[in-house]
């Protein structure tokens, strides 16, 4: 038997057994919509002094991530798209509204207009009806529910994708996928099956 084949055996014998953590420790990078309320950070000029900060960190997130800031009201809308440096930074703060037990250090890749990804937007186009806690793809490279939603024909009409974005991902119902954002964001979406 070939090397190729008892490797590709063993990696399949891994994926049926291992433990859900332990797959997530191996899994490529993700990308998250994740919620910021200016009421208790002033994140939009968080960025205005530096390209790095330290932000909570969510379940799940680790290195290499891509992390999509939704800045909750009276902004309601994805200002940035942000790497993920860093996590498990040690950090313990807890109060009525939040608690936090570790941080991650995030760097700027893009900043967004305010009327852009709009909260009116997100909803009555890709069906993201809250931004209440992280939100990341799923196995199949699709977000979530209720992010998870076909990028309606009017907006590739409207608003085409980038020529250096495309969207040939195939979902498992044989559709292919369309990219959240106009052309810069590019979470992909796929179709309903």
């Amino acid at each position: 038997m070939p090397d190729d084949k008892v490797f590709d055996l063993i990696d399949m014998s891994f994926l049926a057994t291992a433990s859900a953590k332990k797959k997530e420790k191996i899994r490529p990078p993700k990308e998250w919509i994740i919620p910021a309320n200016p009421k208790y950070f002033d994140i939009v000029h968080a960025f205005d002094e530096t390209d790095t900060i330290n932000w909570k960190q969510g379940a799940g997130i680790k290195k290499g991530d891509t992390v999509f800031m939704y800045v909750a009201a009276p902004v309601s809308a994805v200002l940035y798209k942000c790497k993920v440096m860093e996590t498990d930074l040690p950090y313990e703060h807890e109060n009525k509204y939040i608690t936090i037990k570790a941080l991650m250090k995030i760097r700027l890749q893009k900043r967004y207009a305010p009327d852009r990804f709009t909260f009116d937007t997100l909803k009555e186009e890709y069906g993201i009806y809250a931004v209440r806690g992280p939100r990341g793809e799923t196995g199949d490279g699709s977000l979530s529910p209720p992010v998870s939603s076909c990028v309606r024909k009017k907006e590739t009409e409207n608003r085409p994708l980038s020529p250096t974005r495309t969207a040939t991902p195939v979902s498992s119902c044989g559709e292919t996928a369309g990219l959240i954002g106009f052309a810069d964001i590019d979470i992909r979406l796929y179709p309903r099956c």
